[in-house]
């Protein structure tokens, strides 16, 4: 009961110091890094050993129930790091800035949720994404923050399997545009603002009861938990405003006008993408992508680069398919290389 006590303590004690002093980055933390290197027929892996920040390639190894023994025992290793996580390649990864109203920035996450459907082709339960803060416009009141976000329809195949091989990653990686590291977290909790005061009241009552027993230390813990109370009260009408501006904005629909307006005139690069998801052959993938004037360019690979023309023309969002240079074969895979222009409909 004891060992208990002083758990539940330290852990109190974590959870009201500033995040800056307890997070770890998850760039430089050990960790045992699994790298996506082909995602054809057969899905191949990287294994990669992180101490210390520097890297330590372990071998290629097949997500297939035959190579999956193999990838067990390495990474059952006792230099391996308890950490996982799953690097993806940038192919993955959907991107876009958002703008939002100076004052969601008290609770982001929970208004990035709500309104995560209206903002992209997608609900918030079918992705796994993450938010950064790009910038803060105090005159306008206004924020500017980029959403990474990777569809979970095509992972969860990938994290059954390492589930089942008792491999849970706790975070996902991809390259963003500008080549820096995304990292988005498997797992997310979007309590209500209500149920979080509810707990912090009960960790003061606890902490209160607790320095009868040990008085230093739980003294301290009580004065930070009684700070982080104030916090959140002057945090409330924030909150509260958050939820008016939702509503709010949810009621009217002029700034949805606004959107559909530029959407019409440049063409919704995430509709394009999920249009090429639906359409494109498992056996073909993309290396570059633009949109500019609804006139869609993309370049990439595929076993049959004929075919592909027949299947955009046959989708009613795309127009006017055409290949931009002739198809040539890659050496190294076999595939065939190419590059199609078409038109982005209404």
């Amino acid at each position: 009961m004891l060992s208990e006590f002083f758990h539940w303590w330290a852990s109190q004690i974590l959870d009201v110091l500033p995040s800056r002093l307890t997070r770890q980055d998850d760039m430089t933390a050990d960790a045992t890094i699994l790298r996506v290197v082909t995602q054809d027929a057969e899905v191949l892996v990287e294994l990669v050993r992180r101490v210390r920040r520097a890297e330590t390639s372990l071998g290629v190894f097949s997500l297939a129930p035959t190579g999956m023994p193999a990838l067990r025992a390495a990474a059952s290793g006792p230099r391996m790091p308890k950490i996982v996580l799953l690097q993806l390649p940038p192919s993955l990864l959907l991107e876009r800035d958002v703008t939002l109203p100076l004052a969601a920035e008290a609770d982001l996450d929970r208004v990035l949720g709500y309104e995560m459907d209206r903002i992209t082709p997608f609900s918030a339960d079918s992705l796994f994404w993450a938010w950064q803060l790009i910038r803060r416009d105090r005159e306008r009141a206004t924020l500017q923050v980029r959403l990474s976000l990777l569809p979970k329809a095509p992972l969860e195949p990938w994290l059954a399997v390492l589930h089942e091989a008792g491999m849970e990653p706790v975070m996902l990686m991809a390259p963003g545009a500008d080549r820096t590291p995304r990292h988005i977290p498997l797992t997310r909790k979007l309590a209500p603002a209500g149920g979080r005061v509810a707990l912090r009241a009960t960790a003061a009552v606890c902490a209160v009861l607790a320095v009868a027993v040990i008085t230093t230390p739980l003294a301290l813990n009580a004065r930070a938990i009684a700070t982080a109370e104030a916090r959140i009260e002057r945090l409330k009408p924030r909150v509260a405003q958050v939820d008016a501006l939702r509503k709010r904005i949810a009621a009217d629909t002029g700034g949805a006008d606004v959107f559909a307006a530029d959407a019409a005139r440049v063409g919704n690069v995430l509709q394009a993408l999920a249009a090429l998801t639906e359409i494109l052959p498992d056996d073909t993938w993309l290396t570059a992508l633009s949109l500019r004037q609804r006139q869609l360019t993309f370049t990439g690979q595929s076993a049959r680069a004929a075919r592909l023309i027949g299947l955009l023309a046959a989708e009613p969002t795309l127009r006017n398919p055409a290949f931009l240079t002739p198809v040539t074969r890659a050496d190294s895979s076999g595939s065939d290389l190419f590059s199609i222009r078409a038109e982005l409909g209404l």
